[in-house]
């Protein structure tokens, strides 16, 4: 007997009858829509933008590149002279004649320039397999013991890939049963996130992308014989049964429930969702009745109110994203907190206020450093964001002294600047840059004919700019 046909099931269902050129938010995959994780793409195809996208903007990176600088002994140098990729070890800006005795920099505003290989599988974590580090609960990590169904494949069992099949209500051959029911290459795709054309790759070529060994996904001698277990040691039946965003559906707006979700949302918001994958038992919504493998969704975070913060004081961060409160396939209503690591002393924070797609909490005074931030519900993870803590950066007094020497103190001023090239930073009498004498994080010392009693002055650091006014001078002075 024919199977019904998928499409002539999701269409009546939805209504939905011209596919291509209508918004992930009102049409059924494939592809996949691209609000949750990673986008489905490839690392050659990225670009400067493409990363400022995640790690949100050149001004962020700067400060997250700077806070490396003390993370090592000795301090990173600045400059690298050693004619080798930009690293802690090599240092990093690197020095260009500029043909007239001078230098310049050569350029370091686009990401390729140093990270001359994708950073996203090349790090430790990556090599070791734990995948989890940066894509969360979204995946699972190869041999951490997680739950892979053993013995022969069932009758709702996927395939990899998926398998093809006529559907009579399009005329057309689709793929059912299988991650490709959905997960779709499109080359027509356009980022939710930036409105612009940007397109979706095929899982190979996703997959082969990481550049990790082959034997990861292919451990056997065949790789083209390949099984759903052998997905399954990365995707397996808890974590995919996870994965949901929650939809326009008018029934619950503001919290994901499982199979009360408008389909093609994720993995377990309606019956539709289900049959993707498992086509073979076409009719599984009994499952909405049952306590379904599914308790707290995957929260995903999308963006921050503030990726740079000063230390020293108690500040209030937003943060925005999806899946951070939803109702469980056992009826429990799950909630997330926010957990900040700077690999010395995790700290988790209770939201002062929380919805589906924001939550809002008051972070304790920190130290200066780099701090992963997760968004966390029950024993799921989200993807990994960072937040950059820097030393407070102000002028506490500006001296005056003889030959126009000016004694300027506080705190946050960083390393000083380098000798060998302009780099923009420094002390300056409004446009008029002061030679710098001696240079600490809390003390700078500089000499300008510029300066005077009651001058503006301004300091620039790799920390940011600070400003303020000469308003007392030496005793002898006066």
């Amino acid at each position: 007997m024919a199977l019904p046909s998928l499409w002539g099931i999701l269409s009546a269902a939805a209504g939905v009858a011209a596919l291509a050129s209508i918004a992930w938010s009102q049409v059924l995959p494939p592809p996949a829509n691209q609000y949750l994780g990673m986008f489905d793409t490839v690392p050659t195809y990225q670009s400067t933008e493409d990363c400022i996208v995640c790690h949100a903007g050149s001004d962020t990176i700067a400060f997250r590149h700077h806070a490396l600088i003390n993370t090592t002994t000795p301090p990173v140098s600045c400059v690298n002279y050693t004619g080798n990729p930009a690293s802690l070890a090599n240092g990093c800006h690197v020095l260009i004649p500029d043909g007239s005795g001078g230098y310049t920099l050569q350029d370091f505003r686009t990401c390729g320039v140093c990270h001359v290989s994708s950073p996203h599988h090349s790090t430790r974590a990556a090599l070791q397999l734990d995948c989890k580090s940066c894509h969360g609960s979204f995946v699972d990590n190869p041999g951490d013991g997680h739950y892979i169904p053993v013995g022969s494949l069932g009758f709702m069992s996927p395939l990899p890939h998926g398998e093809e099949t006529y559907d009579p209500a399009t005329g057309k051959t689709i793929v059912v049963n299988g991650c490709a029911a959905c997960h779709q290459a499109d080359p027509t795709a356009v980022d939710p996130r930036t409105g612009v054309v940007r397109p979706v790759f095929s899982n190979a070529d996703t997959h082969h992308a990481t550049q990790l060994d082959c034997i990861v996904c292919h451990p056997g001698s065949d790789p083209t014989g390949t099984g759903i277990r052998s997905c399954e040691a990365c995707h397996g039946p808890d974590t995919l049964h996870n994965i949901q965003m929650d939809s326009p559906a008018a029934e619950n707006p503001g919290i994901i429930v499982p199979f009360r979700e408008t389909p093609g949302w994720g993995h377990v918001g309606s019956n539709w969702d289900c049959i993707g994958c498992h086509y073979s038992w076409l009719e599984v919504s009994w499952l909405a009745a049952s306590a379904g493998p599914w308790s707290a969704t995957v929260p995903y975070l999308k963006e921050q109110s503030a990726y740079t913060l000063p230390a020293g004081s108690a500040r209030s961060l937003t943060l925005a994203g999806s899946g951070f409160v939803n109702v469980g396939g056992d009826g429990l209503t799950y909630s997330s907190v926010v957990v900040l690591d700077n690999g010395r002393s995790p700290v988790t924070i209770q939201p002062a206020a929380i919805t589906d797609g924001e939550i809002r909490i008051l972070l304790p005074a920190l130290t200066p450093g780099n701090y992963t931030l997760r968004v966390v519900k029950n024993d799921k993870q989200s993807n990994r964001a960072t937040l950059t803590v820097v030393p407070p950066l102000r002028i506490s007094r500006a001296t005056l002294g003889t030959a126009k020497t000016l004694t300027i103190t506080g705190s946050g001023f960083g390393p000083p600047p380098p000798t060998e090239y302009k780099t923009g930073l420094g002390v300056f009498a409004g446009a008029t840059e002061a030679t710098v004498i001696s240079w600490s994080p809390t003390r700078i010392i500089a000499m300008s004919p510029a300066f005077a009693r009651g001058t503006a002055i301004t300091v620039k650091t790799i920390n940011g700019t600070v400003s303020g006014a000469v308003l007392t001078t030496s005793k002898h002075l006066r």
